[in-house]
């Protein structure tokens, strides 16, 4: 059996930026279990604040490659819808 190893500094750095990344999702995850029916305007709202967070994550905060790459990803899958 292998022990377990231990994250390097980088690989908490990603970590850590992707969840600044995911924080946005998990409060509206969090918003939306909450109530038993959801209006489709709260979820348009939703959809928007989630749209223009990520945007400003996006510009200053992110160093990584995999982080930038998770916004970018989720950034394309709002334009879809």
């Amino acid at each position: 059996m292998n022990p377990v190893e231990c994250l390097t500094t980088d690989e908490w750095h990603v970590l850590k930026e992707i969840a600044v990344v995911l924080k946005p999702f998990d409060a509206v995850t969090t918003e939306i279990s909450a109530e038993t029916t959801v209006t489709a305007s709260k979820i348009i709202m939703l959809r928007r604040s989630l749209t223009t967070g990520c945007i400003k994550i996006k510009q200053p905060t992110l160093c990584n490659e995999c982080s930038q790459i998770l916004l970018t990803k989720l950034l394309e899958g709002f334009q879809k819808l």
